[in-house]
């Protein structure tokens, strides 16, 4: 009873400082060397007060990605996965249009010209791509400003 009642605290403080994953919370737990039973007791009175829910974790990840962050939903989900969130991002219209609104702004950023030399476009078609965004998407953003 003393193991889980240190458990339980230590999950608490770990959930304190941000938003955690069941499986972040799970590991940590196993860094701590808790036992299995005590670590599934622990994540059981979590979720049973709605401490860790992985469900609001991932809707408010992918919200806050998308609009203050500029993450595109390829990097989001990559982030999630690491998290250990094992779940595919929907699309939706409001996920389109906030990625469209970031590539332009990041065109804008990056001083994106169709009058630039080819060279020069690469280099901001490559920036952009690493951002986790499709060539194809840039594309049609790019169509849409000229």
């Amino acid at each position: 009873m003393e193991d889980y009642r240190k458990a339980r605290e230590k999950a608490l403080n770990y959930i304190s400082y941000c938003n955690r994953t069941e499986a972040q919370v799970r590991t940590k737990l196993k860094e701590l060397e808790f036992e299995s039973e005590i670590i599934e007791s622990t994540i059981n009175f979590l979720k049973e007060y709605d401490y860790i829910n992985d469900e609001k974790f991932t809707t408010q990840f992918v919200e806050n990605g998308l609009k203050y962050k500029g993450k595109s939903r390829r990097k989001l989900q990559q982030e999630l996965y690491q998290k250990g969130i094992r779940t595919n991002i929907e699309v939706t219209e409001d996920i389109e249009t906030a990625e469209r609104e970031t590539i332009s702004k990041l065109l804008n950023k990056f001083k994106y010209s169709s009058e630039l030399d080819k060279k020069e476009q690469d280099k901001i078609f490559s920036k952009i791509t690493r951002k986790g965004f499709s060539y194809t998407q840039i594309k049609l953003i790019i169509e849409t400003m000229e």
